[in-house]
């Protein structure tokens, strides 16, 4: 719940920073910084009357408060610095890795702990307080930067709206985007089969995970960058980067997509051997999200947030028709192909889209596409 309130509330703050002229200027890093506190308490505001919400639809009467008290975590990360947006800028990574690293260590100690000391729920929300209280420190402390101060510099607040308001739609679509199948399988097979294709799914998009991270912390600011020298110099340094990035994360997917049925053998028992075809299918998938994941930086780079989110649309769109289809003629199967199959008729909208800034390197994607298909179909030839 708080994962969706914090998406449909995204104005696009970090990625304006990184792209903006002004992303090194005091008044408009301290204006985002009173937008990034106010919708910090906003998201608090909401998690008071959602809590009643839960508690009408499940009869359970500790959503009235465990709700709110996790929403405070928004507003301690809504006091966050914006210095960890401008050394993202910057391409100071060093310190933002270890500052996130240390957080979510920390946090995790703290929860072990309290579960251990007092078994509830609510030790489950140590973590998420000790990880803000961290970040919120070493915002100030560890990136030193600019003053925050609450400021209203109008020209910012235009500049912010401007870029904002579709990474406010295009953060509700991707929330839609890696959920929308979960809200409607539930409704189509029992929690068993659910329960199945909710681990198959995490396994097929830890890649993806890990890599929409590099987006946001190094490939869009090194694509603002690289903007910045003009277009022959972004499309040569582009092919690098992506053929870099593709090398690393799509061997993964080909080892989950060709042993998707080995691992639950090894790994699992009996009970979750059905996960096995639902990961390899999902993997396979994955493959078209790998390679678009690394061109859509771009748009942002570029500044362009309308078409950064009508590729978002085009591919919820897309998605909802592969499941409708896929689901009436094959069931579970044919979902989860129906899934498969939308991110790949996706590319060509995505191409379409970004092909004016220069960068769209068909070779280097027909390259990826032609290689992944080569090693799953062997795979899948001499495994049947």
């Amino acid at each position: 719940m708080l994962t969706g309130l914090t998406m449909f509330s995204d104005v696009g703050l970090g990625p304006n920073i990184m792209q903006n002229k002004r992303g090194e200027d005091a008044h408009f890093l301290r204006t985002a910084w009173t937008v990034q506190v106010f919708r910090g308490l906003l998201i608090f505001a909401l998690t008071i009357p959602l809590g009643w919400v839960f508690y009408f639809i499940n009869g359970e009467s500790i959503f009235i408060y465990v709700i709110p008290v996790a929403g405070l975590t928004s507003v301690l990360s809504g006091l966050n610095s914006v210095s960890i947006f401008t050394y993202n800028r910057r391409l100071q990574i060093k310190r933002i890795t270890l500052l996130q690293v240390a957080s979510n260590t920390l946090g995790m100690m703290g929860m072990i702990l309290a579960v251990w000391l007092v078994p509830s729920v609510w030790s489950l929300l140590v973590s998420a307080f000790i990880a803000a209280v961290v970040r919120l420190a070493g915002s100030y402390w560890y990136l030193p930067d600019v003053r925050m101060a609450f400021e209203w510099d109008k020209e910012a607040v235009r500049e912010l709206v401007r870029f904002g308001k579709w990474i406010f739609v295009s953060t509700a679509l991707t929330f839609m985007v890696v959920r929308l199948d979960i809200f409607i399988l539930s409704g189509l097979v029992g929690m068993g089969v659910l329960g199945l294709y909710n681990i198959a799914k995490s396994l097929a998009l830890a890649a993806v995970e890990a890599l929409g991270a590099q987006a946001n912390t190094v490939l869009l600011p090194v694509y603002s960058r690289l903007s910045d020298k003009g277009a022959d110099h972004l499309r040569k340094q582009t092919l690098k980067l992506r053929l870099t990035l593709m090398a690393v994360f799509l061997p993964p997917l080909w080892a989950l997509a060709v042993g998707g049925n080995l691992f639950f053998d090894i790994f699992y028992d009996d009970r979750y051997l059905a996960a096995g075809w639902m990961l390899e299918l999902m993997a396979a998938g994955t493959v078209a999200s790998v390679v678009c994941m690394t061109i859509e930086p771009v748009l942002l780079a570029k500044g362009n947030s309308f078409r950064y989110m009508l590729q978002l649309a085009s591919r919820l769109g897309l998605k909802i028709v592969g499941m409708a289809i896929g689901a009436y003629y094959a069931g579970t199967m044919g979902f989860i192909i129906g899934l498969a199959v939308a991110d790949f008729l996706n590319y060509p909208i995505l191409a379409a889209l970004v092909r004016k800034y220069g960068v769209w390197l068909p070779a280097l994607d027909g390259a990826a596409f032609a290689i992944s298909a080569l090693v799953i179909g062997t795979g899948w030839l001499l495994l049947d």
